[in-house]
């Protein structure tokens, strides 16, 4: 573990594994990775995260919402620390993992029944939790908007967009 200082001098915490354990960590990464995508697609928001996604990234996330007269964004605050060990527990559950398998990998990606900001799969682990939230959100804004929007997910930053004045006043209601 070491520290290295954000831009507002507040330290952050980095796990550096043991070689066996980086290992063990980035499986584990892979898993979470696989189990974040299956949901997603399930839940028909596959085109929700781009931060740590295989091929995506601000760019690709940027891209879907070119053209739109408004954008709306929001930012998380603990983010990865408000996501529990339940949360990635359920995740791998709807995933398929077996009850023991989900509950082994759940407690190596919250070792203290939260998610642990700067291990190598801590992200993925993040993003598995996050789907529920897309799923969510995909829905209000189906419910509630009548012209075209798009709603994608940067780790822990929100972006909304639309046409239409009178939407974001139902947006802005959630």
């Amino acid at each position: 573990m070491r520290r290295i200082l954000k831009t507002s001098d507040r330290a952050r915490v980095v796990w550096e594994a043991s070689p066996i354990m980086g290992t063990c960590y980035r499986e584990l990464q892979i898993i979470l990775e696989t189990c974040e995508r299956k949901l997603a697609i399930r839940g028909g928001v596959p085109h929700v995260a781009h931060a740590y996604i295989k091929g995506r990234g601000p760019f690709s996330m940027a891209a879907r919402h070119i053209g739109f007269e408004r954008t709306i964004t929001c930012d998380l605050k603990r983010w990865f620390t408000s996501v529990l060990w339940s949360h990635v527990y359920a995740g791998l559950r709807g995933c398929g993992e077996t009850d023991a398998s989900a509950s082994q990998i759940s407690t190596l990606a919250c070792p203290h029944c939260h998610l642990e900001v700067g291990t190598c799969f801590s992200p993925a682990a993040a993003n598995l939790a996050a789907v529920d939230l897309d799923i969510g959100i995909s829905s209000f804004l189906t419910s509630r908007m009548t012209d075209l929007w798009s709603y994608t997910r940067y780790s822990d930053n929100l972006f909304v967009s639309f046409f239409r004045s009178d939407s974001e006043k139902k947006v802005l209601i959630f």
